[in-house]
């Protein structure tokens, strides 16, 4: 499909919405734009994962037209924007990684213990802190730093996890959402924690220096 013909089915899509869907479509849009994904677990997410599912095409529409690629994965339950252009690319430490990739190796042992209907999944900061420890790359003053915090923060902000926790502790609960299944889509432990090694320390960088994940 050409620029042109693109063009014309977000117009026409567009057009056929009432008034209060165009305001909807453009609050949801503002959403993706801010935080990547929309999850259906989660109940602010859940009327606009509905609408989304209900006007799929104007959101590919709208996105290829911004040089970027709208995925909806049905059987996971969440929607969002893949990065063809790199604007949307997600900066991260190489200790954002490194947890990132325990929550996925977490994400996938307890999917595969006992699964869950919205495929959420649990685990707490105390948890999270001793699974990092366990990888070998990162040591063990390193892992009981505040920093924690930081890397939580950004994750949540995007909707890769979630907790209520005003303040992070060792008793935090965090839910690793299924958007996770985007970001790092290996499915064997294997994969996962040969990437975990490959990573290097991230002390080496955990002041200062980025490493990119995205959306694949």
């Amino acid at each position: 499909m050409n620029l042109r013909e693109i063009e014309d089915k977000f117009h026409e899509g567009y057009q056929s919405l009432t008034e209060t869907n165009c305001q909807r479509f453009g609050q949801v849009v503002k959403k993706i734009l801010k935080s990547t994904f929309v999850v259906r677990a989660q109940s602010d997410d859940y009327q606009d994962y509905v609408f989304i599912t209900e006007h799929k095409s104007l959101f590919e529409a709208f996105f290829s037209l911004l040089g970027e690629e709208f995925d909806l994965d049905v059987s996971n339950s969440f929607a969002y924007v893949k990065s063809a252009s790199g604007r949307m690319r997600v900066r991260l430490r190489k200790f954002d990684t490194l947890i990132l990739l325990v929550l996925r190796l977490t994400y996938h042992q307890k999917m595969k213990e006992a699964g869950t209907f919205d495929r959420v999944v649990q685990v707490t900061v105390g948890e999270l802190i001793e699974k990092a420890g366990q990888t070998g790359v990162i040591d063990k003053d390193l892992a009981k730093k505040t920093y924690y915090t930081d890397t939580l923060v950004k994750l949540r902000k995007h909707r890769i996890i979630d907790y209520s926790a005003s303040q992070i502790d060792d008793g935090t609960t965090i839910n690793i959402l299924p958007s996770i299944l985007a970001l790092i889509p290996q499915d064997s432990i294997d994969e996962i924690t040969n990437r975990i090694k490959l990573l290097g320390n991230p002390s080496d960088d955990v002041e200062g220096g980025d490493d990119d994940e995205e959306a694949e």
